[in-house]
């Protein structure tokens, strides 16, 4: 609908301000995907949870803010402000399956019992809020047979309340937020690049289209996932202009890092020790233009990673390229970025 919108103003007056256009589409299919819809109540969410992120990044790059400061204040506000937005959505549902909470972080015991038939609830689960619901019911349902046959409560593990719920809707949202800069930067040089983009539409087309239009009953994750020449664009995006241009890490045990030596500077150590404590930032865009490492880095290549798929799962493969970070603190968003991405690039292309 919103790419229809784009292709129907008026010639002469039809240009696309992407960004602009980008984010709050992304911010709608965001809310599609956790809450089913995209109604009055889930895009007032996403618009403070706009602002919390906008401020917290802000507030990133201060070594500290004093407590009861106006920064300090305002920050809890919209915190506040976004649990209560969100419970508001998640109430009518939850009553439901039984589950009862007159706030979040003063919630009151959850009754056992269950008011939506089984095949109701079931149903429901195709957006991330009924999965994680039907899973805390199953969860309930589990630990009232333990307890009648065993005498046991529940084991530890898995969501267990509706304050777990509200976490992993807010880590899924906070993860997956500013993704919506993928597309437009692909968008862009695909723009910059016409040789790309016809082969990108070739694609789409060839594999997705019939008679000229997307054809729905082609579209499924592992269709997109097949779109190689489309994928490689968008890796090649994330690798010129990855969304964070740095990534931090804290050193949690000393820890020494041997150095390469340097022509120009003969007194350069051959190594640097980094103690417990220490925090260390990770230019992923300096690691992504290294000449070392990438062969006329400031172009968009996206040929380039059909050659590197020879190398794949090498160290040297996998620490070259890191648009999401890596290990344990890597992006939780990064397949569901890359998924959505080529879903909106199907559908601009295709048209």
């Amino acid at each position: 609908r919103k790419v229809k919108e784009w292709g129907g103003r008026e010639r002469g007056n039809g240009d696309v301000e992407v960004q602009s256009e980008i984010q709050p589409l992304w911010m709608e299919l965001n809310a599609f995907n956790v809450f089913g819809s995209a109604d009055v109540s889930t895009m007032a969410l996403s618009r403070k949870f706009q602002q919390a992120l906008q401020l917290l990044m802000v507030l990133r790059y201060k070594p500290f803010v004093l407590p009861f400061s106006s920064e300090w204040r305002k920050k809890r506000r919209l915190l506040r402000e976004v649990h209560e937005e969100l419970r508001q959505i998640m109430e009518p549902e939850s009553s439901k399956r039984g589950f009862i909470s007159s706030s979040f972080g003063k919630e009151r015991e959850m009754t056992n019992s269950v008011k939506a038939p089984a095949n109701e609830w079931k149903a429901r689960g195709g957006d991330l809020l009924g999965m994680l619901l039907n899973e805390l019911q199953e969860s309930k349902r589990k630990e009232n047979g333990r307890k009648g046959a065993k005498g046991k409560g529940n084991e530890p593990g898995g969501i267990q309340c509706l304050e777990d719920v509200r976490d992993e809707v807010l880590t899924f949202l906070f993860g997956t937020f500013d993704n919506y800069v993928i597309v437009s930067n692909v968008l862009y040089y695909l723009a910059a690049n016409p040789e790309c983009q016809s082969r990108a539409r070739e694609e789409v087309k060839s594999r997705l289209c019939k008679d000229g239009k997307l054809d729905d009953t082609k579209l499924s994750v592992e269709a997109l996932r097949q779109l190689t020449y489309i994928r490689n664009c968008i890796r090649e995006s994330l690798r010129i202009t990855p969304v964070g241009g740095v990534t931090w890490r804290l050193v949690s045990q000393r820890t020494t890092l041997r150095l390469p030596p340097l022509s120009s500077s003969p007194d350069h150590p051959a190594s640097l020790e980094l103690l417990p404590g220490d925090s260390v930032v990770i230019p992923m865009i300096s690691i992504h233009r290294n000449p070392a490492v990438w062969d006329r880095p400031f172009e968009f290549l996206p040929d380039r990673w059909e050659e590197r798929r020879k190398t794949e799962g090498s160290a040297s493969s996998i620490l070259s390229f890191i648009p999401f970070g890596l290990g344990m603190r890597a992006c939780l968003g990064q397949r569901f970025a890359q998924d959505l991405t080529t879903l909106i690039l199907c559908v601009v292309l295709s048209q």
